[in-house]
């Protein structure tokens, strides 16, 4: 059970990250995750972590704090990354070319709007950890160690290599199909 608690803190304090990201980037605009973000992702998970072995509370509570601790710095960081007139380079219109919003929606169409978002963003986070925790050192570990690709300079005169004679005859023609 205490296992599944440290499980949880660490998802849901992604969730509330990714929550404060998409919630400060704006409607219509999903937001891409950066390197900056998973460091500070790193940073919320070992300090919820650390913060639950040395403080003595609820499991719970902290769990709901690490959700909002998660919100708050995604929502500042997304703040920071925001041009100063709240619009993308890209997108910086005049007040007159600006179209007017659309009319409110109900609460589910707004709440599928964003958790659409929210899981575009979470995914690729959680892909982008995948690669950096399994597939990147096992990369190097290949790339150190071997060469599958025999790329690595030969000794001799020529990097040509040397093709294998192949028999001409009729029945290894026949076994094409």
């Amino acid at each position: 059970m205490e296992t599944l608690s440290y499980i949880i803190l660490i998802l849901l304090s992604l969730v509330g990250y990714s929550a404060g990201v998409t919630k400060r980037a704006g409607k219509g605009k999903d937001p891409e995750p950066q390197i900056l973000d998973i460091f500070i992702i790193l940073l919320i998970w070992t300090a919820a972590i650390f913060s639950r072995i040395t403080l003595d509370l609820s499991k719970w509570i902290f769990i709901l704090v690490g959700v909002f601790v998660g919100f708050i710095i995604g929502f500042t960081v997304q703040w920071l990354r925001m041009p100063k007139d709240g619009f993308p380079p890209d997108e910086k219109k005049s007040s007159l070319d600006r179209e007017k919003p659309p009319p409110r929606k109900n609460p589910w169409e707004t709440w599928k709007e964003f958790s659409k978002r929210m899981g575009g963003f979470q995914s690729r986070m959680l892909l982008s950890f995948i690669f950096f925790i399994l597939i990147a050192p096992f990369a190097l570990i290949v790339k150190i160690f071997s060469d599958p690709l025999n790329l690595k300079i030969r000794k001799g005169k020529t990097l040509w290599l040397e093709k294998q004679a192949s028999s001409l005859s009729l029945e290894d023609y026949k076994r094409q199909f």
